[in-house]
Formats: structure tokens, sequence, C-alpha cells
């Protein structure tokens, strides 16, 4: 009996490094909104830091000329570029199949890009969803799972610093 558990121990660490029969899959990488700025912009003060505020965007937004461009510019990390990631955040809907949202922008706070001026472009999310989902309110919250894409886009709404094509949406409860 020793002899078999051997050989089927052996066979279980032949086929894990061949990659068979993985006992745990990968998680994705969760995301918190300050994890969208670079490091070092982080410090510089003259950038948005950290989570945005409702006041820092204002600031931006009514500023002339230099800062205003710094937020549709605002640098991204681009070592996210194809990571599987997760994070939560709320929609603003951009496209509508039926009545599910298919894209959207995912943003820090509620209200961003409608009630009030938009975030710098690394604090937007947009997000591709296929299957679609349907909002209860634009208050909800939402965790969206997906592959990270570091790509600048331009919507209506606002400058947009990062994409996700979404795997999964699921109620957030924060």
């Amino acid at each position: 009996m020793p002899s078999l558990i051997k050989h089927c121990a052996g066979a279980l660490v032949l086929a894990m490094g061949l990659g068979f029969g993985s006992l745990a899959e990968a998680k994705p990488l969760q995301l918190e909104w300050k994890d969208l700025i670079p490091t070092a912009v982080q410090t510089n003060q003259s950038v948005v830091k950290g989570v945005v505020q409702h006041e820092d965007i204002v600031a931006l937004q009514t500023a002339e000329g230099d800062a205003a461009e710094e937020q549709a510019n605002a640098p991204v990390r681009t070592d996210l570029d194809g990571q599987d990631v997760r994070m939560a955040g709320y929609v603003v809907p951009l496209a509508i199949k039926g009545t599910a949202v298919v894209e959207f922008l995912l943003v820090p706070f509620v209200g961003a890009c409608i009630h009030v001026p938009a975030p710098p472009a690394n604090q937007i999310v947009y997000i591709v969803y296929p299957k679609g989902i349907d909002l209860g309110e634009l208050t909800d919250a939402v965790w969206v799972s997906g592959t990270m894409k570091a790509a600048f886009t331009s919507t209506d709404l606002a400058a947009v610093g990062y994409r996700i094509d979404a795997g999964a949406i699921e109620a957030a409860n924060f």
C-alpha cells in the first residue's frame, strides 16, 4: 500500500508541474481607486493624488489651461495592462441594449461625470460587458472583474484612462 500512495503522490506532483489539475485558480488582483494612479504621481501635489475628492475635481475643472489638460491626460499604470483585476465603483451608463447596460464608465463616487465634473482620466474605467446588467439605481455600487487595459479613450462625458472587458459584474455592498 505505501508504494501505491507514493505512486499517486508522484503522479499528482507531475500533473501539477505540467499545469494540469490546479488546486486553486488564481484570484484577480483587487484594486482600489488609488491603485490606478502611478506611485510617482501620488506624491506629486500638483497632480491628483489618492482617491479623488469632489473638491479636487471641481478645482481641476474650473482651473484654466494646464490643470484641465493634466486632468484629461492623467498618467496611468501601464503595468496593469493585461492583468486580471477586480474593483468596485459606480456606474455611469453609456450604451443600453434592451433594459441592460452593456457599456458604462466605472467611477469612484456617485454622480461623477453626471452631476459633477468628471474625475481625472486615471480615475475612470470604461467597462464593456456584452451580457449586460440591469441596474437598480445609479447609486448602487458594483464589483467588476475582468482584464484591465491601460488605454486612453474619449467619451462625450469624460476622458478615460483604463478599460476592462468584464467577465463578471456583481452588486457591491458597502
